[in-house]
């Protein structure tokens, strides 16, 4: 038999298999690279909520999905011997990290595994210092960077630390495409919502710079973390938040579980009247909060300015 090879060879933030391989192996790909939508259910047409991410036209995908490529033409080619794969990319310079000595062992981890790995995703949880770690993982190339951030809140604390070489933007703010090909180095801070279409887009519109994702919830709930996966790459580094109480870097928690009067109702009501009702004019349930704040500094997390100036209201007047 004649053998053949195929190549991997990457266009951007896209991998694309040349020559066409077998229409069986490419129905194979689609498959394995796919996912539905959570609420496909009630969706009008359920076919909308299943995603195609492998293009059988042009034997494409997105990059970050390399490894689940490889495996299913590893598998094609151990009933297909004839048949080969090899991976064609932009080779970089080797960085050798030197780190801020204020760096914990497990961002300095964090950091020479992004460098290892020419960029990735970094799961962290919250208080970790992601952002800490994402500015030293910069400084190692010390190369025109561009942070995107989901709100202005973050923009403003982003360019309170990053280094004059560093532009902070926020997912919105980015109108014109072009502007990308400006940078060495791009950063998704909150990542997970890269996975939204327009999101999407900006990462897809990338062609060879090192691009770095953070995020405390890489997994999201709506199934679409394949989509992430493939404009930034894989998670290059995990730690949990209990690790880091266990290595004494964050505080554990102590959960109180309070019972209150079940939401009864014989009529038909919306989520917000429902919220509004059983949430902001809650009555018992915004007396159990004030009284839970008796002691040390207090943090109340709402999901409603109202909500928060009721209670702000109850703690003065308490």
């Amino acid at each position: 038999p004649i053998l053949v090879t195929y190549s991997i060879v990457k266009k951007g933030r896209k991998g694309h298999i040349v020559p066409l391989p077998p229409l069986s192996l490419l129905k194979t790909l689609e498959s394995r690279l796919s996912y539905t939508k959570q609420g496909a259910e009630f969706m009008p047409n359920p076919l909308w909520a299943n995603v195609k991410l492998f293009s059988i036209k042009t034997a494409s995908f997105p990059f970050g999905l390399l490894n689940e490529v490889l495996s299913v033409c590893n598998d094609w080619c151990s009933f297909n011997p004839k048949d080969d794969f090899k991976v064609v990319v932009l080779k970089r310079d080797k960085i050798v990290p030197k780190f801020d000595d204020k760096l914990r062992p497990y961002q300095q981890d964090a950091v020479r595994r992004i460098v290892m790995n020419h960029g990735g995703i970094l799961s962290m949880p919250t208080g970790s210092g992601k952002t800490f770690t994402a500015i030293d993982c910069i400084q190692q190339y010390k190369k025109r960077t561009l942070v995107i951030c989901p709100t202005t809140y973050l923009v403003g604390q982003w360019k309170k630390q990053v280094p004059d070489y560093v532009d902070v933007r926020t997912y919105q703010g980015i109108k014109d495409f072009s502007i990308l090909q400006q940078y060495d180095i791009i950063v998704f801070d909150e990542c997970h919502h890269v996975s939204a279409d327009t999101l999407y887009k900006i990462a897809m519109k990338l062609n060879e710079q090192i691009v770095i994702g953070l995020s405390a919830t890489p997994q999201r709930e709506d199934n679409c973390e394949m989509k992430m996966f493939g404009a930034l790459g894989k998670i290059v580094y995990e730690i949990s938040l209990r690790e880091l109480i266990d290595q004494g870097y964050l505080c554990d928690a102590e959960v109180m579980w309070i019972d209150l009067t079940p939401h009864k109702t014989e009529e038909y009501m919306s989520y917000q009247e429902i919220y509004q009702d059983y949430i902001v004019d809650n009555d018992e349930r915004n007396n159990v909060i004030v009284a839970c704040c008796d002691k040390g500094k207090i943090l109340i997390l709402v999901g409603q300015i109202e909500h928060g100036k009721e209670l702000l209201r109850l703690l003065k007047d308490k």
